[in-house]
């Protein structure tokens, strides 16, 4: 099961001994994020997912809920278990 956290411009995760920053989120087609982790830029979509550290695999998406009144763009993490991920 992925963990799912809503994110901004700006939100820092730490993932295991990682700092995972997002830099810009997009809205249009394509969905999008753009997140710095560890001094390498990483482009985030919804079409597939990438691998930011060993093991660990983000894709982006919005809450289609609330994409009327302010899209919520979030985060989706494939990571094993041992990998602590935290919001900060």
């Amino acid at each position: 099961m992925a963990l799912s956290l809503g994110v901004q411009k700006g939100s820092k995760i730490r993932v295991g001994a990682s700092l995972l920053e997002v830099m810009s989120v997009s809205y249009g087609v394509p969905l999008a994020a753009q997140i710095l982790v560890d001094e390498q830029t990483f482009q985030i979509t919804e079409a597939q997912s990438t691998e930011i550290i060993p093991g660990v695999f983000v894709s982006y998406g919005v809450n289609p809920r609330r994409v009327d009144v302010s899209p919520a763009c979030r985060l989706a993490f494939q990571a094993p278990r041992s990998v602590e991920i935290t919001r900060l």
